[in-house]
């Protein structure tokens, strides 16, 4: 089907369509609005047009069966290496991007050259039958290397030549123009290999220091999408890229050799609320440096690159989490006893995904910030010296108030009338007035309603957390002075209330909320709300298991549903929902994460956390419960004992629009994010100098090829092995 056969476009639409680069019905459908924007199409119109496309390009979900014979149209192009036709599982692919990167005379543009060279040779000797587009950015095409490597695959030089279009890219948004005029030669001249050499060097040219960094990346991560789905997925090209590198000071140890553009030549983005595991606790993945150490699910690892925070076409996958990620972005999905990688969008509703069966890190007790002011009134002793020390200091005496932060007026009142004020001043007062430390003659300390005599742990214990946990769910978080509990369970909220006057010394009252099932629990005291909004949840995670389960079980107390087989914990706040997930994997505990409705006057949406236990502890959140009016079912769930790892089917998939997505590069290939193993991979290949004619060729990312390295050479004939 042709763009013009398209319902409702007319031939000015048409002409503007083919003047972007829009050639096929493929093209408009993946397109975003944003980019039929650009051909001066309407909101509205574009939105239109592109859901047509996608009913006549039939766009969706596909069976795996499907997708199987979709992949049988992937072609291979030779290398004319055997040793690297292996590393890259037969040879360079079609419908992919393959990135090569290393230093100067590593081989890259002799490989470049010779695939030029080997695509136009016959499907039974390795090529397409194809011609190919050489992009140079930096003056390397040579003719005269063409002609060597053409006599020695027996091929017509002058022909091999004529097959070969190239252009020169004279900065990166003439660059990036060009991926357009491809698409307009794809057609005419059978292209199936696309050759960038080198991807970033007017980027890097143009955008210079870390102010423009942020611009570079988001420009560069646009070329690299054009690449993707304009040309090797809507007309099954292979695209091939060099890459320069650059010294990376900062590491000790290893290559210190990195590839320009990191993170995103290397992968794509997830949601940036998706919540990762540093050594310094939780954290959300757009608030990562370079400083943190990143989870995998077995160790801490270094991050490499972070970038800026984008907006893109995302999904989002609900499998025993919910994250989001762009259509490119990799998980490592289990499959017949094997982990391979997929795209996102080639992600399908059943597929497993990975989880860790538990976070084993160490823990550390966490201090807590309760240090509260205490109000004190000096004794007459001391204010009568301090009076004979400042007299006739008493009216302008600038130096006094901003070293003690009481003004005159104040200071009156505190030495004539006993008036209490804090005592870290009534201190400094006496340093600047005796030129002595206090003693605890000077002062007694003062109590009043909203100063109270708090008895306030110093780290946090068990009754903190219990607290904390009952505050985070039913606390008016805006109260500066109050804690206001609300439950229907009364014995639970008695319960608290002893544990508070015990521990705290602190009074509270409880009382039956009016023409409502339910009970509140006040407490009336500033420190304990400081303490309570000091408390930061995201370094729960490095608390001892105890504490970390009491949490969890106070959590669940609150508010919660059992029934024989599992626990469910309702939040409207998905942020909490992963912080706990993530709390429960350090115990073992496995969770999944669903959505549903709340029933409520606003229909506003709520996060349902499912709490589906995997490990022999079936009994553990329940014996640590106090909630008795929770705890009448008992539950438990076996667990599969023959699978070595830890899987969750995907339950949904859906498209969200446009979201703010970021991406990092991280040592190893794996990271942990909202409770799920997420990959960063694409065809990456590291080249390095060796003796004489040799090259060594190291595979680092890849979606289904494991990480290994070869040897192969560069000779008169091309790319041969030793």
């Amino acid at each position: 089907m042709e763009i013009d056969e398209l319902p409702g476009i007319g031939p000015s639409t048409v002409n503007k369509l083919r003047e972007q680069g829009f050639l096929t019905v493929e093209a408009i459908a993946a397109a975003s609005i944003g980019n039929l924007k650009e051909a001066g199409i309407g909101n509205g119109p574009a939105a239109k047009l592109i859901k047509a496309a996608q009913k006549a390009a039939c766009i969706g979900f596909m069976t795996g069966e499907e997708y199987m014979e979709k992949r049988k149209q992937v072609g291979k192009i030779t290398t004319c290496s055997n040793e690297l036709n292996n590393l890259l599982g037969g040879g360079v692919e079609t419908q992919a991007i393959t990135e090569l990167f290393g230093e100067f005379g590593s081989g890259k543009t002799q490989i470049a050259h010779q695939l030029a060279v080997a695509v136009q040779l016959p499907v039974e000797k390795g090529g397409l039958g194809g011609t190919a587009a050489y992009i140079d950015t930096e003056s390397t095409f040579r003719g005269d290397r063409i002609i060597s490597m053409a006599k020695a695959l027996g091929l017509d030089p002058i022909e091999t030549l004529k097959n070969i279009i190239t252009t020169k890219a004279y900065n990166s948004d003439h660059q990036m123009l060009l991926v357009d005029k491809t698409v307009e030669e794809v057609a005419k001249r059978n292209i199936r290999l696309v050759i960038i050499d080198s991807v970033t060097a007017h980027f890097r040219a143009e955008f210079t220091g870390r102010g423009e960094l942020a611009t570079r990346q988001q420009k560069l991560n646009r070329y690299l999408h054009d690449l993707q789905r304009k040309l090797a997925d809507n007309y099954n090209i292979a695209v091939l890229l060099t890459n320069q590198v650059m010294a990376n000071p900062g590491l000790m140890f290893g290559d210190p050799t990195t590839p320009v553009g990191g993170h995103v030549l290397a992968h794509f983005c997830v949601g940036t609320e998706s919540l990762v595991l540093t050594q310094n606790g939780l954290k959300r993945i757009d608030q990562l440096t370079l400083k943190d150490k990143i989870y995998n699910g077995n160790k801490f690892i270094n991050i490499l690159s972070k970038g800026s925070v984008m907006n893109e076409e995302a999904f989002e996958i609900r499998a025993n989490g919910i994250i989001i990620a762009t259509a490119e972005h990799k998980f490592p999905v289990f499959v017949n006893g094997k982990i391979v990688d997929k795209k996102v969008k080639d992600l399908n509703v059943g597929d497993l995904l990975i989880s860790t069966k538990k976070i084993n890190i160490s823990s550390e007790l966490t201090n807590l910030n309760t240090k509260a002011k205490k109000l004190a009134c000096l004794s007459s002793k001391c204010s009568k010296k301090i009076k004979e020390s400042l007299k006739g200091r008493f009216k302008v005496n600038k130096e006094l108030e901003e070293f003690t932060g009481i003004t005159i007026r104040q200071l009156r009142r505190i030495i004539n009338q006993s008036y209490p004020t804090d005592k870290d001043k009534l201190k400094r007062l006496i340093t600047y007035a005796l030129n002595r430390d206090i003693t605890d003659f000077d002062f007694k300390l003062v109590y009043t309603n909203k100063h109270k005599n708090v008895r306030l742990p110093n780290k946090i214990n068990k009754t903190t957390v219990r607290l904390f946990a009952a505050w985070l769910c039913d606390a008016d978080k805006r109260d500066k002075h109050l804690v206001r509990i609300k439950k229907d369970s009364k014995d639970y909220l008695e319960y608290l209330a002893g544990i508070i006057t015990n521990e705290y010394g602190l009074k509270t009252s409880l009382t039956k909320i009016k023409n409502k099932n339910c009970y509140q629990l006040v407490i009336n005291s500033v420190k304990l709300v400081r303490m309570l909004k000091n408390i930061d949840i995201n370094k729960l995670i490095l608390l001892d298991n105890e504490l970390i389960l009491e949490f969890c079980a106070a959590m669940i107390d609150g508010n919660d549903s059992i029934c024989k087989t599992h626990i469910t914990f309702s939040h409207v706040n998905i942020g909490l929902i992963n912080i706990l997930q993530m709390l429960l994997l350090k115990l073992g505990i496995q969770s999944t994460i669903r959505r549903e409705k709340q029933n409520n006057n606003f229909n506003v949406t709520q996060f349902c956390f499912s709490l589906n236990i995997l490990s022999p502890g079936n009994h553990i959140l329940i014996d640590a419960m106090k909630n008795k009016l929770k705890t009448n079912r008992a539950f438990g769930l076996k667990q599969n004992k023959k699978i070595p790892i830890i899987t969750h089917a995907i339950k949904d998939i859906i498209p969200v629009g446009i979201k703010e997505v970021i991406d990092i590069t991280v040592e190893g290939d794996y990271f942990l994010c909202n409770g799920i193993i997420t990959h960063n991979s694409t065809f990456r290949i590291k080249l390095r100098k060796s003796k004489g004619i040799s090259r060594v060729a190291k595979l680092i990312d890849s979606p289904n090829l494991p990480n290994c390295e070869v040897i192969f050479s560069v000779s008169e004939d091309g790319i041969r092995d030793i």
